[in-house]
């Protein structure tokens, strides 16, 4: 799913994290990351980690795959 789709989407509507603080939603993902929970995708094809692609950048287009 995208960071869009995951806050702002009509499939999340009713979960708790549906119009979360883009800041606290961007530390919930570093922590689902330094777990090895959670992967940034890009739809460019890259794939990071949190060194490699700092989720500060996390934008609508951007996508995360949860393990």
């Amino acid at each position: 799913m995208t960071v869009f789709e995951l806050v702002e989407g009509d499939d999340t509507q009713d979960q708790e994290f549906h119009k979360i603080d883009a800041r606290l939603f961007k530390r919930c993902v570093d922590v689902l990351i330094s777990r090895g929970k959670a992967q940034i995708i890009s739809y460019s094809g890259n794939v990071g980690t949190a060194k490699e692609n700092s989720i500060s950048g996390l934008s609508g287009e951007t996508g995360i795959k949860f393990f």
